[in-house]
């Protein structure tokens, strides 16, 4: 707020609150958040640059401030110097002046040995300027503190950056392991009640419902696929008893399998029989692909009946 003196009348100091009609002005509570251009003293105070026009130390300062995104990107010369691209279109923006002006300005700098161009292959390509800087240029006593301190903030930054990018990664490692441990209990408990192990009385009812001695009787029809036959009778009672059955990456309750496996009946059972058996090179793991193939065939039968029906 504007000081109020004390020799000034209300109309005076009322009139010198509302001169300006931009309220935002630099007080003791507001601190310099915004980018800003900085031009060297000696531009200023030596005579040597009397004759430098305003325009182009105002350019001179954009490119001066351009050299530190240049160091970021590493654009540096063998001998060590840093060198910006700067446009005549963007020179004629920053000094709302027209192409003529902007060369003319670009030629100052040079005259007065304050920047080095050199020209670019290719059409309308930005020319690689070279910033010197000017004679009499006092160095500020402070600098090493300030680069000192902005060094160590920007470490204490990414320490802080790098201490929470370590805790986040390590509590999704632990969700990911308690997650690893929920699979790996889950997937032990379907593999114990799939191997559950089969009772002679649910052997004895899936032998009467898919009429089991019939094929046994030499000359019958699955001749030769004894061995098959036992292995399908075992699948079918590991499907009668376990709480989950996996078909075709699909975990079945025992429930629904029930249901389904009541139509794998005795002519059921025999053609899907002789269908495996023509279907068996290449198989690797028996059991699942016969629960599946028995299931997928009960499944027909059951869907076929309600067809008809």
């Amino acid at each position: 707020m504007l000081a109020r003196p004390d020799k000034l009348k209300d109309k005076e100091y009322i009139n010198m609150k509302n001169c300006c009609k931009n309220p935002n002005f630099i007080t003791c509570k507001k601190e310099y958040d915004f980018r800003y251009m900085a031009i060297p003293d000696a531009l200023f105070e030596n005579p040597e640059y009397s004759g430098l026009s305003v325009q182009a130390k105002v350019l001179y300062g954009a490119l001066l401030r351009r050299t530190s995104l240049s160091l970021q990107n590493h654009w540096v010369d063998q001998l060590g110097r840093v060198y910006v691209f700067f446009t005549r279109a963007e020179a004629q923006r920053l000094l709302g002046c027209g192409e003529k002006t902007a060369t003319k300005v670009f030629k100052e700098l040079r005259d007065y040995d304050l920047t080095e161009e050199h020209r670019q292959p290719g059409k309308n390509a930005a020319n690689k300027i070279f910033v010197a800087l000017p004679n009499g240029t006092k160095k500020d006593p402070h600098a090493k503190e300030k680069a000192k301190a902005a060094k160590k903030s920007l470490a204490e930054q990414r320490k802080e950056f790098l201490k929470k990018l370590n805790a986040k990664i390590k509590g999704k490692q632990q969700h990911l392991a308690r997650l690893e441990q929920k699979i790996a209990a889950r997937q032990e408990y379907l593999r114990q009640q799939a191997d559950a192990t089969v009772s002679s009385a649910t052997l004895k009812a899936v032998k009467a419902r898919i009429c089991y001695d019939d094929w046994k009787v030499p000359g019958n029809e699955l001749g030769g696929a004894e061995e098959l036959v036992d292995a399908a009778v075992i699948a079918l009672a590991e499907m009668e008893t376990a709480s989950f059955t996996r078909i075709e990456n699909v975990w079945v309750p025992r429930e629904q399998v029930q249901s389904t496996m009541k139509w794998m009946r005795g002519i059921v059972f025999c053609d899907a029989i002789q269908a495996l058996r023509k279907r068996l090179t290449g198989v690797h793991s028996l059991k699942p692909y016969l629960k599946t193939f028995l299931y997928n065939a009960a499944l027909a039968e059951k869907a076929s009946c309600f067809t008809w029906g």
